[in-house]
């Protein structure tokens, strides 16, 4: 008969994989089980009667950025209105399911120099409200979500009309 046996350096038998480093033909490591940024090295030895061979496999897991998700971005609203952005939708793609927005750091600035001088609004918060009068015009917001030491950076822009325009 034909017979597999799996290993793995460094090993990731401690893990919950470990019941995966088996005699099966084909190898399934459950999510989260590798880590980032470490290189591993996986061995598939067969042996059929008195014959051995084997194969190995270099696995690299990488990290990946943050995703933005800014809602209220690239939309128009009038004077009246309050201007609402909202990121804290933004997620880690490594983490789908589990992502909270607690584990990012957000920094928002206005890049919309004249209007933006009267503006209050946190920095740090993942969800900026301005409460109106505002003054009419193109209003450029830079967030910076920064996850596991990397940062993207994303642009949301509002626009606000005058009170009186229909907003379509």
């Amino acid at each position: 008969g034909v017979s597999y046996s799996w290993s793995s350096s460094p090993s990731i038998t401690s893990s919950p994989a470990s019941s995966s480093l088996s005699s099966s033909s084909s190898l399934t490591i459950p999510a989260n089980t590798l880590m980032p940024s470490v290189s591993y090295t996986f061995t598939l030895s067969v042996t059929v009667g008195n014959q051995s061979a084997s194969a190995q496999c270099a696995v690299s897991i990488a990290l990946a950025p943050p995703k933005i998700k800014i809602d209220g971005a690239n939309s128009v609203i009038t004077t009246v209105n309050t201007l609402v952005l909202d990121a804290s939708s933004s997620y880690d793609p490594l983490h789908v399911s589990s992502s909270t927005s607690s584990a990012f750091t957000y920094s928002w600035s206005c890049a919309s120099s004249s209007l933006c001088r009267s503006l209050n609004f946190n920095p740090s918060s993942p969800i900026i409200t301005i409460p109106p009068p505002l003054i009419a015009g193109v209003y450029d917001f830079f967030l910076n979500v920064t996850l596991r030491g990397m940062t993207v950076t994303s642009l949301a822009r509002v626009t606000v009309a005058p009170q009186n325009t229909p907003i379509v």
